[in-house]
């Protein structure tokens, strides 16, 4: 494992691996999109010739070769080898050939990362299983994943596992490489959920009714308020913007405490009910990360 080397797989368009960058951490960078890698590659000219970032223009898969993979027009978050995700609120969508890898084969090319980062349109589980080739010493000491729950295919006759067709397989999986510590982050919020009382989450969650309530009568107060919010709070602590659909922070850094497997898949069969009052953009339902240590 290199102790300065992060993976971001799912660049999009690179705010996760500026971040990344700015804690001093290089970067392999993995985006399955022709337009997006080369679009990185500009805006990170200077860190490619330094060695700092290294763009990878493949898709994640389960096997080494080419796939189909759509491209959505009106987000890029929604690419995927999916066509029913690419395709979301009938948005426009075309397809592309794109070279595909085992992720494995990507972790023997540039190494075994301290940090790994996924967030791949439900193919997250493909990296995952391939860190069980690692030996569990040697493994990323942090990981984080979008939460999964359905099967997909990539539309070739490559399905998913069915280790990655079960409701939480993704913290099953986890547990099983041996990662004993977890959380699970609300994206639209970056806050971490919980069972019990949190005086963060409550902040929070007062702070965006207000301001939404402020949104509706027009009033510009309701931006003084976002400093109270969870993603404000930590804008402020790491001087810097997290814009919706990055990441955040990661590892230690993330906010609430670490759970066990016991508690996190408690919070986790809640999940829609542990936080309410949270006020979801309308497509971030069920929209989690889970972060995990060992």
């Amino acid at each position: 494992m290199s102790s300065d080397l992060i993976y971001d797989v799912g660049l999009n368009n690179g705010d996760d691996t500026a971040f990344y960058l700015s804690r001093g951490f290089r970067v392999v960078a993995i985006e399955a999109d022709p337009t997006l890698a080369d679009a990185a590659r500009e805006r990170f000219r200077q860190q490619i010739g330094t060695g700092a970032v290294t763009v990878v223009n493949v898709g994640i898969a389960d096997h080494d070769g080419e796939a189909e993979f759509w491209i959505c027009h009106i987000n890029s978050e929604w690419n995927s080898f999916e066509r029913a995700t690419a395709s979301r609120e009938h948005s426009t969508h075309h397809s592309v050939t794109i070279p595909v890898r085992r992720f494995a084969s990507i972790l023997n090319a540039y190494g075994v990362p301290h940090f790994l980062k996924v967030d791949i349109e439900g193919y997250d589980h493909l990296c995952l299983e391939d860190l069980g080739t690692v030996p569990l010493s040697a493994r990323p000491r942090f990981i984080s994943w979008e939460n999964w729950d359905e099967p997909g295919s990539l539309g070739n006759g490559h399905h998913r596992s069915g280790t990655a067709a079960r409701k939480g397989a993704g913290l099953d999986l986890a547990c099983e490489l041996g990662y004993t510590r977890f959380k699970l982050i609300d994206q639209s919020t970056l806050a971490a959920l919980s069972r019990g009382f949190s005086a963060p989450n409550l902040a929070d969650s007062l702070a965006r009714k207000l301001m939404r309530r402020f949104s509706r009568g027009r009033s510009g107060n309701g931006n003084l308020l976002h400093p109270l919010t969870q993603r404000g709070r930590l804008e402020k602590a790491f001087g810097r913007i997290f814009p919706m659909g990055t990441s955040g922070p990661w590892g230690d850094e993330t906010p609430g405490r670490w759970l066990t497997p016991s508690e996190a898949r408690a919070v986790f069969m809640t999940a829609e009910k542990s936080f309410p009052a949270v006020m979801r953009p309308r497509y971030a339902i069920n929209w989690f990360d889970w972060h995990a240590a060992r």
